[in-house]
């Protein structure tokens, strides 16, 4: 009877619209490192030191230093959902997000933690800020002040261009979603380095979109990019990160361009893609001011802020203490 009602359940969901959530034990791990408790049962406060977090367990996910605050983050399957049209089903995994905070006197001793559920729908530096003043934000100006420059978004200009046999390719082969040649994906502190895929870009215009310019509006402070491109065997991956820094009460800047060099290759279907197996930063300044002063005459002239490579654990800084000589 069990089986024919497990049946009967499928063929409903099957001949309807539906959603069904199994719960599950959380066995899968959807990212990060776990860390059981039995592995921060070390930690004393007043006594462990950030160097003995460290040795213990390896480098933080995220390191908020204005705070001094630590976090190790990963995520376990908790559930699957499936849901279901008259036509077909889809389906997909159910995460538990666990944080682990330690937070830091000026000694470098800790003086506080604790493992963390991050709750639906809360962001990441949402979760950290409520966790260090108990649902107290970090201070700003009123949202609604256009004037507030830690609200205010500024432009941010780079280059994502393509080499193929010595003679320069069109990375950005579409003129607005996402691209079958390279991906481009943004980390901020409100997702504490877990990067949002850009489901289209922003271009000057189409000529430059050929020449790999793209734009971000971006608040003032520390975003990581990451660039997400084919290899030759097809697979898709994220090619490193570059760290930006937007400035307070900077409306215009150049980040630098990312340099590919790359082969085409040929879908099993028809059509090409690029597969980039290098790729490097460089300087085109004077080439971006031209671009700037063309699309964006309003703005002034870009502050350049060079974006560089990085590796290793997010870092972030509250705003209202990024300063342009950063």
């Amino acid at each position: 009877m069990r089986k024919l009602g497990i049946g009967l359940l499928f063929l409903f969901i099957l001949g309807s619209q539906a959603c069904l959530y199994i719960p599950l034990s959380e066995k899968k791990v959807l990212a990060g490192k776990p860390i059981a408790d039995a592995e921060f049962s070390f930690i004393k406060t007043g006594v462990t030191t950030k160097a003995d977090v460290i040795r213990h367990l390896g480098n933080p996910t995220v390191f908020w230093v204005d705070e001094r605050i630590f976090t190790y983050s990963w995520k376990m399957r908790k559930g699957v959902f499936i849901i279901c049209s008259f036509q077909d089903c889809d389906g997909g995994d159910v995460g538990k997000k666990y944080i682990l905070l330690v937070q830091f006197n000026r000694d470098n001793r800790v003086t506080r933690f604790e493992k963390t559920v991050r709750r639906l729908f809360v962001s990441y530096g949402d979760h950290l800020t409520d966790w260090v003043g108990q649902g107290e934000k970090r201070p700003s100006l009123p949202a609604s002040n256009k004037e507030d420059p830690f609200h205010q978004k500024a432009v941010v200009l780079i280059r994502i261009s393509g080499e193929v046999g010595g003679k320069p390719y069109p990375v950005f082969s579409r003129s607005m979603f996402s691209d079958y040649n390279v991906s481009l994906s943004l980390s901020g502190f409100d997702s504490g380095g877990e990067g949002t895929r850009m489901l289209w870009n922003r271009f000057p215009s189409d000529e430059t979109r050929k020449q790999g310019w793209t734009y971000f509006l971006l608040k003032p402070g520390t975003h990581y990019l990451a660039v997400h491109s084919r290899s030759e065997d097809g697979s898709v991956g994220r090619k490193g990160y570059w760290r930006i820094n937007v400035p307070v009460d900077t409306k215009l800047v150049y980040a630098g361009t990312i340099h590919h060099l790359g082969r085409i290759k040929k879908f099993w279907f028809g059509g090409t893609r690029f597969a980039p197996y290098k790729r490097f930063t460089r300087n085109e300044e004077d080439l971006a001011h031209k671009i700037t002063a063309s699309h964006f005459p309003d703005l002034g002239s870009p502050l350049t802020v060079l974006m560089r490579p990085y590796r290793g654990t997010f870092i972030f800084k509250n705003p209202a203490k990024h300063k342009k000589s950063e």
